[in-house]
């Protein structure tokens, strides 16, 4: 059985008055805690130090500092953030890692000890397995690891007669494939997306069966899902204590930013009217396909972000940094916790810049125009975005046309 990865918890890094010697006092069982009344409760356990939340990684028991903190003259509310911040971040730390660790139990990976290597073809199947689960895990990369060992397990379920990788052939992954819809709780998009994952195991492992990308399963694509008026409209309801997350939807909502973008976007890339996406080699920050561009901002958009700047302490980035001086790292977890307050299911970042492109599209904007605006390298890319409108919002032009 996978062992049990303890909670995250809240601990005061400090030194005791009159002490020489660093400390960790756990404050809470409840890292959510309002920090206004542990100082009220218990001014004796803060003299200077620091919050921080205790996690774990690969098993191992790590702190996390909370940014921000009264002592240093930051308001309660900025510090409280934080900690909410470190918290979702520790969470979901410790749930990938968990997920992982059952993972790799029901593949018999007993060893928590990374493995090295890349298990050559007359390695055993099983250590090559684990040597690529591994692999995922090094780089910090704890869902791939998750995803990678849960389908590497199904792929053995599938072939137990397989011993090593060398014996693996093209005819193994379409049994897998067959294997996975015969188990009838699988889509197409799903078995396709584990086929893709196979093969990726095969190019770590240097071993060509001569699958290729082209003939991987097929699947029926969805019509592209965007938010609805009402969902903006509770998003954005639900944003508004969070002058923070307002900002960060506003500017992927209205200029349609990836979230990578949003999260590095400076000051500076604002001329006047006009944003510039733009490469940020400081931070290792590439535009993707290369493609920087100049999007027009909004008056009202141009209104919250003058605001915002005014309000908060200068910086070069416009959502701030970490604690370790990257940009902040949190917004796909705090987006979602805004879109539970909103009540809006299976929210993306990613669909505000479908709503966007859609948006700019059907407002008559030329499409070679949108393209530009979206950073896309070609028209297809952007045609792949649109969500076209609905047979029922298309009835009265279509009641008004003559044959």
């Amino acid at each position: 059985m996978a062992r049990r990865t303890p909670k995250p918890a809240l601990f005061w890094h400090h030194k005791p008055f009159g002490s020489t010697t660093w400390r960790y006092l756990r404050l809470t069982d409840d890292p959510t805690t309002d920090l206004g009344y542990l100082h009220a409760q218990y001014p004796q356990l803060h003299p200077p130090g620091r919050f921080v939340i205790r996690t774990y990684v690969n098993g191992k028991r790590q702190y996390k500092p909370v940014e921000g903190h009264p002592h240093d003259g930051t308001p309660f509310n900025e510090t409280q953030a934080a900690l909410d911040d470190a918290i979702l971040d520790a969470r979901a730390e410790a749930k990938l890692e968990a997920k992982l660790q059952a993972a790799l139990a029901s593949l018999g990976v007993a060893s928590q000890e990374p493995r090295s290597g890349k298990g050559n073809g007359s390695s055993s199947l099983q250590s090559s397995l684990d040597a690529y689960v591994d692999n995922r895990r090094d780089h910090q990369k704890l869902e791939a690891a998750q995803n990678a060992a849960l389908v590497l397990r199904e792929f053995t379920q599938a072939n137990p007669s397989l011993a090593t990788v060398k014996g693996i052939r093209k005819e193994h992954v379409t049994a897998y494939c067959n294997w996975l819809r015969a188990k009838g709780d699988q889509s197409d998009r799903t078995i396709a997306n584990k086929y893709q994952r196979v093969r990726a195991f095969l190019r770590w492992a240097k071993h060509d069966v001569g699958l290729d990308v082209h003939e991987r399963p097929t699947y029926t694509k969805s019509i592209p899902k965007t938010y609805t008026s009402s969902e903006i409209a509770a998003l954005l309801a639900a944003a508004s204590a969070d002058e923070f997350m307002l900002v960060a939807i506003t500017i992927m909502l209205r200029l349609g930013l990836r979230m990578q973008e949003a999260a590095h976007a400076e000051w500076s890339d604002i001329r006047g009217r006009v944003f510039v996406v733009r490469d940020k080699p400081q931070y290792g920050f590439r535009v993707k396909d290369k493609e920087q561009r100049e999007i027009p901002i909004p008056s009202d958009v141009a209104a919250l972000l003058s605001v915002w700047q005014s309000r908060n302490r200068p910086g070069t980035l416009i959502l701030g940094v970490g604690k370790d001086g990257h940009p902040t790292r949190h917004l796909y977890r705090r987006f979602q916790v805004i879109a539970r307050k909103a009540g809006v299911p299976n929210a993306t970042q990613h669909q505000l810049r479908r709503n966007y492109i859609t948006t700019m599209a059907n407002s008559g904007f030329a499409m070679s125009t949108v393209q530009a605006w979206a950073g896309h390298s070609d028209l297809a890319s952007t045609m792949r975005y649109l969500r076209p409108a609905s047979a029922q919002e298309m009835l009265d032009k279509v009641d008004a046309v003559k044959f």
